[in-house]
């Protein structure tokens, strides 16, 4: 009986049967490891950060793009409705919301305080932030939204986020 080619799915099946067979033989069990493997959201809940993201990008208008440094947002570009009556009450829900991309829901130490507005046009409103880290301002520490008509637009920050806890308490007395 002349022997004919095998289909190519039939082929593949064969040899998968084989190198399971194989795998078996050898005392590996890997091909019953990777059917039952968890996947990786069980095991690592998502961060703080990307949960802000994953809120962000369901809520932007357009899809957001976020330029990380160290761990934490330094720049986002998004299209985002905010709620309050001044511009910086929209920059705070705004900061309240996403919060967490620049590292600020990881540390009851770092706060921001509201430095100011700004009007740069008509209808865009810049309100800055200073960053406070355990009662003490961060030099160089803020945070800029650009809110406009009820929306932030964007937002630029450098804030300080210590590995681990700071002593700021004087060390030279008056």
């Amino acid at each position: 009986m002349p022997s004919r080619p095998l289909s190519s799915s039939l082929h593949r099946t064969r040899i998968a049967a084989f190198i399971g067979t194989f795998v078996l033989a050898g005392g590996i069990g890997a091909l019953f490891l990777h059917s039952a493997r968890v996947p990786s959201s069980r095991l690592h809940p998502p961060s703080q950060m990307q949960q802000a993201y994953d809120t962000l990008r369901i809520e932007s208008d357009r899809a957001p793009k976020v330029q990380v440094h160290n761990g934490m947002a330094r720049f986002v570009d998004a299209d985002v409705a905010v709620s309050g009556v001044t511009a910086a009450d929209q920059a705070d829900d705004f900061v309240h919301r996403y919060g967490a991309l620049y590292g600020l829901h990881t540390s009851s130490s770092v706060r921001l305080v509201l430095r100011g507005t700004r009007s740069l046009s008509d209808q865009e409103e810049l309100v800055s932030y200073a960053q406070w880290y355990r009662d003490v301002e961060v030099f160089g520490g803020e945070l800029l939204v650009s809110v406009r008509a009820g929306r932030v637009y964007s937002t630029i920050g450098t804030l300080f986020q210590p590995t681990q806890p700071l002593n700021v308490t004087p060390l030279l007395t008056s």
